[in-house]
């Protein structure tokens, strides 16, 4: 704005270069005091482009800078403490948690139990991430990651869905319509007891009343799946009803039966995670499954000191992927004997006598599931499942898919009637997280093991806009465009009047009352105008500016 006001005020002089009226000089005294006084001189001076380059320029000076201030952004940044780190559970291995009660029998504590019960009701008061113990003070956390956003590994429970449709068969009578997943043996040599699963009217075997409608039927199986060894697995058969059928009153619809199979099996979970306002959020980004360490068993209850483990060849250490290296002989970072054919813990003189060596891998890159554990896990969700005491179904006495009777877990998987692989997907993802959460939290070296990661600060941060700062750059360089062209100007007419182009005195010095001015600098018309008095007079009802003859004493000093 200061070039823009001594450039308007250079080009004054050079207007009067020729006969202008007189009011010019307020026109152009006014528009160099601000945009309103620009804006008159543009509606009231002839064309003169150089003057109005100026004028207008002093407007879209007043115009742009309320959005100057848009240049400084404050927000809220949330630096890494220097001082302080953040931990999340994660475990290698899990043994405890559950006491044995005799050979082939194992209970789970209270806290596990409870967790699990939780997980496996519809619709849980709580997420799995609730029950996690993180450390981070701030309540914004961030833990190291590769570049593809993987930040550490866990033991973990995972589990895999599939329709098994095909398997259903018909048990039509005369007077009722039913289906049923029969019973099947594994080899010639060993028999898994499972029992048929029944769903229609009068579909259950041990009732004979009106109330013997089975609309689901849970059970435990066998997986016999190559590409993970499961823990437990369960089938289930049910009754459907279309989308568009109205399960308050689903005894008018017609059913269907639809059948599926779920697998659960321990895993090393590759997870992604952050914590943000206090809350916990993660995602699974890839799992691999253990193997059991007798590759001959299949199913824990029926194989003493059966466990599952893995060791990997890679293994994640502050959100970067290092190589696991084995050694053949132990030593102080190798240290956990593994079967160097199936990489799961090495089981000792069997293993010996398959000429299978051990090699020795870092503690870091072996996840093992206890036998314990892993038989109170089971023994638990058959009970949950598959219960040998109570019955394993929902039912109801006129094909009502709404108002049935049975436990609640049967229930959340059942879905009144309307359940399918996607929604037993969802189920059985939400039953193994609440189970994932306790073991992460109670592995073995809990928390000394657990991940670690960066504390964030909440400060006030300043940033620039960039954009937003074309608009003032503009304005310098047609400002800087105005003065070099005023300066031409002025010295292509010989009308350069230098530093006294502002002064207020100049004008009444140049009419005469001075003397005229001379070249030179604004001090020489301040001292000249410093002895000479004016005196506003009245004279035939006018008033005139009269120079005073003889030179006064300097009376700034006086009232």
């Amino acid at each position: 704005m200061l070039v823009l006001a001594e450039g308007l005020c250079q080009l004054k002089w050079l207007w009067f270069r020729d006969p202008q009226p007189m009011l010019d000089l307020d026109r152009f005294d006014s528009a160099s005091r601000g945009p309103w006084g620009s804006f008159l001189l543009l509606l009231r001076l002839r064309p003169h482009y150089l003057a109005t380059f100026g004028a207008v320029l002093s407007i879209v000076a007043l115009a742009i800078d309320p959005f100057s201030q848009q240049i400084i952004r404050y927000y809220s940044c949330f630096p890494a403490s220097h001082t302080e780190s953040a931990k999340l559970p994660r475990a290698n291995n899990y043994t405890r948690d559950a006491v044995p009660r005799g050979i082939g029998n194992a209970e789970l504590n209270t806290t596990l139990a409870t967790s699990i019960m939780v997980g496996a009701m519809p619709d849980p008061p709580i997420n799995y991430t609730e029950l996690m113990p993180f450390e981070c003070r701030t309540g914004n956390c961030t833990f190291p990651a590769t570049d593809t956003g993987e930040m550490f590994q866990t033991l973990g429970l995972c589990h895999r869905c599939w329709d098994i449709a095909n398997l259903i068969q018909v048990n039509n009578t005369n007077t009722s319509q039913g289906w049923s997943l029969a019973n099947w043996d594994v080899g010639d040599d060993w028999n898994f007891a499972r029992r048929p699963a029944y769903v229609g009217e009068n579909a259950i075997p041990h009732e004979a009343d009106n109330n013997s409608n089975a609309m689901y039927w849970s059970r435990k199986t066998l997986a016999m799946r190559a590409d993970f060894d499961d823990l437990i697995t369960v089938d289930g058969i049910m009754l459907n009803v279309n989308n568009d059928c109205d399960v308050e009153s689903s005894e008018h619809c017609p059913k269907y039966p639809w059948a599926f199979r779920c697998a659960i099996y321990p895993c090393i979970k590759t997870m992604g995670a952050k914590i943000l306002n206090s809350k916990l959020e993660e995602k699974i980004l890839s799992t691999s499954s253990l193997r059991r360490t007798n590759e001959t068993a299949l199913e824990v209850t029926t194989s003493v000191n059966l466990t599952w483990s893995l060791a990997t060849h890679r293994v994640l250490r502050n959100g970067a992927w290092a190589q696991c290296n084995p050694s053949w002989n132990p030593t102080s970072s190798e240290s956990v004997a593994v079967n160097s054919e199936r990489y799961t813990l090495y089981a000792g003189r069997s293993e010996r006598q398959l000429n299978v060596p051990p090699s020795y891998y870092p503690s870091d890159c072996v996840f093992s599931l206890g036998y314990e554990i892993s038989l109170g896990i089971n023994q638990y969700l058959s009970w949950m499942f598959d219960p040998s005491d109570t019955a394993p179904y929902v039912k109801n006495g006129i094909m009502n898919t709404f108002s049935t009777r049975g436990p609640q877990q049967y229930k959340a998987i059942y879905r009144a009637g309307k359940a399918t692989l996607a929604t037993t997907d969802a189920y059985f993802a939400q039953l193994t997280s609440f189970i994932t959460a306790m073991m992460r939290q109670r592995g073995e070296h809990a928390p000394d093991n657990w991940a670690q990661g960066q504390v964030l600060v909440n400060q006030t941060c300043v940033g620039v806009q960039w954009p937003w700062i074309t608009l003032p750059v503009f304005m310098v360089f047609f400002g800087v465009t105005f003065f070099l062209a005023t300066l031409w100007q002025s010295l292509r007419k010989g009308v350069f009047v230098g530093a006294w182009k502002s002064s207020a005195v100049a004008p009444i010095w140049a009419a005469g009352l001075g003397g005229g001015i001379r070249r030179g600098r604004k001090s020489d018309i301040q001292n000249g105008a410093e002895s000479k008095r004016i005196r506003l007079v009245e004279e035939q009802g006018a008033w005139l500016l009269r120079v005073e003859e003889g030179i006064f004493a300097d009376r700034r000093g006086e009232a």
